[in-house]
């Protein structure tokens, strides 16, 4: 049901009805309370594009949630919604999946999904939040996946995350975050698999070099488009189940030796479109694994070293060294690398 103002009262011939799809209407939090009475087998229903505001037990909760306990899928994208309220979700012990995103919510007051307690995805991606509180998440023991991308986040209280031990997935990305955290900040967090912190306006400094101390088992973390200047030896140490590390477009100047030798399952490294002009030797130490290398884009003007890539000889398949200033290479620069198939250094086109 799409595109037209909504007026729909559940028949007895609907109560069997099992997903209920009405996108891009005009349904408003003072409905009719009765309209949705009845559908005791519904499992998923789809909001998208609505004109939601308020979802509490006076609003949208009397029009949407009556009888509807064995909800699995709610989809609000796309709504105006402002305020949540834990009443409002107060029989949807079953959900699994939760969207709001593209919402107006500016902060989780009152722990507005304590009744969630089987829930494993939620969106709060595209909304306005300026902080995460310690008690935004506490009942969400069984959650997998939470998207906080693209609010206004500036702040992350610590233990934040200390229930979701179960979480797979978190995504931080494009917030207003200038730094990572401390050691507290992911606490809970020991079997987070993916980390998107990209498109923010993190700086490491010096308290920042063990905020990665819970995430033994992290596999993804995404850095790109920070104001990263600098990375601390001690900083990647902890994740040495890390396979894809993304450094791309900061503000790194240089490598030091050993930053990365504790990454010993990493298999992508990007650090391209930085201002790297020096590569100390030894960078790239301890990544026996590693088989991508993406260096493009950088102020990188020589390499004399000829072992600066020696560790990766029996693993790298592909290096970028592109749209670099380039002058000079020492003549054995590659030969170590006897995988190597793919090997860029022209300037690149823009598309």
């Amino acid at each position: 049901l799409e595109k037209f103002a909504f007026n729909f009262e559940v028949q007895d011939q609907c109560v069997n009805i099992r997903c209920l799809i009405i996108r891009s209407n005009e349904i408003e939090s003072n409905q009719n309370e009765q309209q949705l009475n009845g559908l005791k087998e519904v499992n998923k229903i789809d909001l998208f594009k609505n004109r939601l505001t308020n979802l509490n037990e006076n609003g949208c909760g009397q029009f949407l949630m009556s009888e509807l306990s064995e909800l699995e899928s709610l989809n609000l994208k796309e709504n105006k919604i402002t305020t949540l309220n834990a009443s409002f979700f107060i029989r949807m012990t079953n959900l699994v999946e939760l969207i709001l995103s593209c919402n107006e919510l500016c902060d989780l007051n009152n722990d507005p999904f304590c009744n969630l307690i089987r829930l494993k995805c939620l969106d709060l991606s595209g909304n306005k939040l300026r902080s995460i509180k310690r008690s935004n998440f506490l009942a969400l023991k069984t959650l997998t996946n939470l998207n906080l991308g693209e609010n206004q986040i500036e702040s992350i209280d610590d233990y934040s995350f200390e229930s979701l031990n179960q979480l797979i997935e978190l995504d931080l990305s494009r917030n207003q975050m200038s730094c990572m955290g401390n050691k507290l900040t992911f606490v809970g967090l020991e079997n987070l698999k993916n980390l998107h912190l990209n498109g923010n306006k993190i700086e490491l400094v010096h308290q920042d070099t063990d905020v990665f101390d819970c995430l033994g088992e992290l596999k993804y973390l995404c850095l790109r488009c920070n104001q990263l200047a600098s990375l601390d030896n001690r900083l990647f140490e902890p994740l040495k189940q890390l396979e894809i590390l993304d450094l791309s477009m900061n503000r790194l100047t240089s490598i030091h030796a050993f930053t990365f030798q504790s990454l010993v399952n990493l298999a992508e490294l990007s650090i391209e479109n930085n201002r790297l002009s020096s590569l100390e030797s030894n960078c790239f130490n301890g990544l026996h694994k590693l088989s991508v290398l993406n260096l493009g884009a950088n102020h990188l003007n020589e390499f004399n070293d000829a072992t600066i890539f020696n560790d990766l000889g029996a693993s790298l398949i592909k290096l970028d060294l592109g749209s670099n200033q380039i002058k000079h290479l020492n003549p054995n620069l590659f030969s170590n690398l006897r995988n190597l198939k793919h090997l860029l250094l022209g300037k690149q086109e823009k598309n």
